[in-house]
């Protein structure tokens, strides 16, 4: 029966792309959060019709399941579905 150990594993290269990815989120969020204090990107969004509301990721995050429980509530009453 063959060693199956070595599948099971994380080669190097793999092993550094999760450890970015740890970093990478707060690297975009820093960005997000510098672009949003520009007065001029601010006033083209609100022109657009989106009110920029700069926060924490961990305050959209929740901000995020927050919608998907109200909206989700709200669709699985109405009966509609995606034929």
């Amino acid at each position: 029966m063959p060693d199956r150990r070595q599948d099971r594993a994380i080669p190097p290269s793999q092993a550094a792309s999760l450890s970015l990815a740890r970093r990478f989120p707060a690297k975009v969020h820093a960005a997000i959060q510098k672009a949003l204090a520009d007065p001029a990107l601010r006033q083209q969004l609100l022109d657009r019709g989106a009110e920029p509301v700069p926060q924490s990721s961990a305050a959209f995050a929740q901000f995020v399941r927050a919608e998907y429980e109200r909206w989700g509530t709200l669709v699985k009453r109405s009966g509609a579905s995606v034929d």
